[in-house]
């Protein structure tokens, strides 16, 4: 498309001089100027974090002038594979049907019955949803074969588009399966990652993770299932969480003629980044309060769990973070966004009612047309209770603290064992914190919401603790080991992701066999319980007498985790830049705890402002291109 092809060489353009500056600017501050309280530690210790740091806050920056469509078919776009040797097998398949319907029965059971459904969100019509399956080899042989089987088909493709006669060798050669990835039976033992991709709901796919995902899949030396899930605004809430219940079913209950044996729950992860993290806390919510069989854990990298943006490092961890500050939904004006005026839509519907009203029904039918047309797609009751244009492109802004919206405002006890991952400087910082010390004891959060009061009315039965690892990276910006997995800390994340995976499925070696990276005299489980309960010593290890450093993905840390009735203990961790573990501070010393517990889930007046203040900006740059757009949707 001419604009986002715009816009792409508008990045191109900046690439250049922005590796450039950060590289001069990265070894004058590291030298010259010395020391500086302002500057980001891993930023000056990494040239290339840095780097991919500028480039990616750009690009989010520069992307908002584009429509959603546009950015939608983008990230799109296929991300090609590790080199070679490919290390995994990867093909696509779909959800069957069968799979979704049996996911509306039980996400309508998670609602609180269809009239509650019904009145929250309307329609309750689902489509299917597209996956793709990612599995590690075992043996490296198989990569190799599959490799040259896969090179020689797209030579002999190439080859047959410039009319370049092939071997008689290659030509006997069966065409229809030649390199290509197919499901193998063996594969069905390996535990499985249920994946969600990030993307504040309305961008991102499959096709864009698929490098890291082989990565996951190889480090666990397993399985990996991503999911392709409907995006916003064309498919607003709960579209996007049946989808993923769907695939749930298909892992768990496959139908008929499925490629794969049903897959044991104990060995299923639940994992996704950033809003896909959100999804994944949803997603339980509903297989828990659905009584189906819960996974054996969850894998949250930096989970979108305030959509209400009410937590402080919203607005103050802007310049630390990629995440663009003027927040996730202000793009150039399309089809799709921003929603049309009511006036307009009462006029589209006008027409639409003179054109069936003239139409002439020949099968036998009354003719009877409905006054209100409604879609395929989930549609949502207008509320006209605030004036301020919608928050989010996932849902109304009514609706922006329902439990399975925001998971930072629901009930979180009775789920699986879950691994939070956070970077210090990332804006979403405050609402993981807090939505991982509420899972770990939900009997100290009160429920915040009357959603939550009418769908968890049994709660004091259901006041159960969740197991959560929590791991807090110094200075690291948004969803660590997804868009900085060559770091230093990004390497450690993605360890200690592996080794929480290997500990819930059953599938760690035991404690005395060491992981790649040594252990420098790791004191012992018992100190280290010690000391994460003991606020007194939450200071750099390195400083206590006696202290010696452990590091992140160290396996000693869950040796006595399930020992303890109810997995009441929580693993509170905060990791250097170099991957060295150290005790998390107390609750009160976080600036997740510091603020007004009344104010949690309620967006603040300087957030509303600053989102007006741009669309206004944003209304007065695009004004011509909205005219255009609602004049063209004219009947």
């Amino acid at each position: 498309m001419p604009t986002l092809a715009k816009v792409l060489a508008k990045v191109a353009l900046k690439l250049a001089p922005l590796f450039f500056k950060s590289f001069v600017r990265h070894y004058y501050d590291k030298f010259v100027k010395g020391s500086d309280s302002s500057r980001v530690p891993l930023r000056d210790e990494e040239l290339l974090y840095d780097q991919v740091f500028l480039i990616a806050k750009q690009f989010m920056k520069d992307v908002m002038a584009i429509t959603v469509e546009e950015l939608q078919d983008f990230t799109r776009t296929r991300t090609s594979r590790p080199l070679s040797p490919p290390r995994a097998n990867v093909f696509r398949t779909l959800v069957p049907l069968s799979c979704c319907d049996a996911a509306a029965l039980y996400l309508i059971k998670a609602f609180g019955g269809e009239d509650t459904m019904k009145q929250a969100v309307g329609g309750t019509k689902w489509w299917q949803v597209r996956s793709e399956w990612v599995i590690a080899d075992k043996d490296p042989k198989d990569s190799l074969e599959r490799g040259t089987a896969r090179g020689a088909a797209k030579t002999k493709e190439a080859h047959s588009r410039l009319g370049v006669a092939t071997s008689s060798a290659t030509s006997n050669e069966s065409s229809q399966d030649e390199g290509r990835d197919t499901y193998r039976l063996e594969m069905d033992g390996a535990p499985c990652i249920l994946y969600i991709h990030g993307g504040g709901y309305y961008f991102g796919s499959a096709d864009g993770r698929q490098g890291t995902m082989i990565q996951y899949a190889q480090m666990i030396q397993g399985r990996l299932f991503i999911v392709d899930y409907r995006l916003a605004p064309q498919f607003p809430f709960p579209c996007a969480i049946q989808d993923v219940l769907a695939a749930y079913l298909y892992l768990i209950q496959p139908p008929i003629g499925a490629s794969h044996r049903p897959v044991n729950p104990n060995k299923v992860i639940i994992s996704g980044d950033s809003a896909g993290g959100g999804l994944a806390l949803a997603l339980l919510q509903v297989i828990r309060d659905a009584t189906l069989p819960l996974p054996a854990g969850g894998v949250l990298v930096s989970p979108w769990c305030d959509l209400t943006h009410s937590f402080h490092s919203i607005t103050t961890n802007t310049d630390t973070d990629v995440l663009p500050d003027t927040g996730l939904s202000l793009h150039k004006p399309s089809l799709l966004w921003p929603p049309p005026s009511e006036d307009f839509t009462s006029q589209v519907h006008a027409h639409l009612r003179k054109f069936a009203d003239g139409l002439t029904w020949d099968h036998g039918y009354e003719k009877e047309v409905p006054r209100s047309f409604q879609a395929e797609t989930p549609t949502h009751k207008q509320d006209n209770s605030r004036a301020d244009p919608q928050f989010q492109f996932y849902v109304e802004n009514r609706l922006l603290r329902h439990p399975l919206v925001s998971p930072a405002l629901s009930y979180l006890g009775g789920l699986p064992p879950l691994f939070f991952v956070a970077g210090d400087g990332e804006v979403l910082r405050d609402e993981i914190v807090y939505t991982a010390h509420r899972a770990a004891h939900p009997e100290e959060f009160p429920p915040l919401s009357e959603h939550v009061r009418v769908l968890f009315r049994d709660v004091q039965d259901k006041m159960r603790c969740t197991a959560v690892h929590l791991q807090i990276y110094d200075d690291a910006a948004h969803t660590l080991p997804i868009l900085f997995p060559f770091s230093t800390p990004g390497k450690f994340c993605m360890r200690s992701i592996a080794t929480f995976i290997k500990q819930v499925t059953g599938t760690r070696a035991p404690s005395k066999t060491k992981l790649v990276t040594p252990i420098i005299s790791a004191p012992s489980v018992s100190s280290l319980y010690s000391l994460l309960s003991d606020t007194s010593q939450c200071g750099s290890p390195g400083g206590q007498p006696g202290w010696e450093f452990i590091y992140a993905g160290d396996s000693e840390v869950y040796d006595k985790w399930g020992e303890s009735v109810g997995h009441k203990d929580m693993i509170r961790e905060r990791i250097s830049t170099q991957g060295i573990v150290r005790p998390l501070e107390h609750e009160d010393d976080l600036p997740a705890f510091t603020m007004n517990s009344n104010l949690i889930g309620v967006t603040p007046e300087s957030v509303l402002q600053q989102h007006r203040e741009k669309i206004c900006l944003s209304h007065q740059k695009n004004s011509e291109t909205t005219r255009s757009q609602y004049r063209a949707c004219e009947i």
